[in-house]
């Protein structure tokens, strides 16, 4: 655990989408909701919101599951497409992507 009390952490200077619930039970949860829908992040820094139904635990289940890997697809594919836009010859690749 030295590791922990030695690190800094880096900035993170590039775009956020942010993924949230729109499944509010609690009537306190959905006024924070409303009055911050950034919920702490800097305006800057969110590039879009995404409200997807089901809750916390939900989310990861079906059928909301699907919706979720359906948004983050299209954003792999636009990510994808701009990265071999800008890419050149002698260009380091941002992160290595896996085959399935």
């Amino acid at each position: 655990m030295i590791f922990m009390k030695t690190y800094v952490m880096q900035g993170y200077f590039g775009k956020i989408h942010l993924f949230l619930r729109s499944d509010f039970t609690n009537p306190l949860l959905k006024l924070m909701y409303f009055l911050f829908p950034l919920i702490g992040w800097h305006r800057k820094t969110v590039e879009k919101i995404y409200h997807l139904k089901g809750n916390h635990f939900t989310i990861l289940q079906e059928p909301y599951v699907q919706v979720l890997a359906d948004e983050l697809d299209i954003l792999f594919c636009l990510g994808k497409k701009q990265r071999n836009e800008s890419t050149t010859v002698n260009s380091i690749p941002e992160f290595i992507e896996f085959e399935a």
